[in-house]
C-alpha cells in the first residue's frame, strides 16, 4: 500500500504565507504519490523533518514561523495530520 497523508481535518492556528502553503503541498503531493514522510521532506527542500521528544509525533518546517505536526503511521503507510500553522 503506498503512502498517503490523512483526510482528518489537522488545527490550523495560522494563516501561512504562500511560501509555507507551497512547501506544505509540495509536502503532501510527495507523500500522496507514495513516498515515506521522511524522503518527501528531505525533496521537497529544507523541511527539519524531526521526531518530537516524548512523544510519537513528528513535524516539519514549513518557514521560519510555521510547522506541520503529525503522526507516522508505518503498518498502514499513514501520515495523520495533527496541526499545521503557526509556530512559537
Amino acid at each position: 500500500m503506498p503512502w498517503k497523508i490523512s483526510t482528518r481535518k489537522p488545527r490550523s492556528e495560522a494563516v501561512m504565507p504562500p511560501s509555507a502553503e507551497n512547501k506544505w503541498e509540495t509536502f503532501k503531493a510527495k507523500v500522496n504519490s507514495g513516498m515515506h514522510p521522511r524522503q518527501a521532506a528531505e525533496e521537497a527542500g529544507d523541511m527539519n523533518y524531526t521526531k518530537l521528544r516524548g512523544a510519537d509525533q513528528y513535524e516539519v518546517r514549513l518557514s521560519g514561523k510555521h510547522r506541520a505536526t503529525f503522526q507516522v503511521d508505518e503498518t498502514n503507510e499513514e501520515v495523520i495530520v495533527l496541526e499545521v500553522g503557526g509556530h512559537t
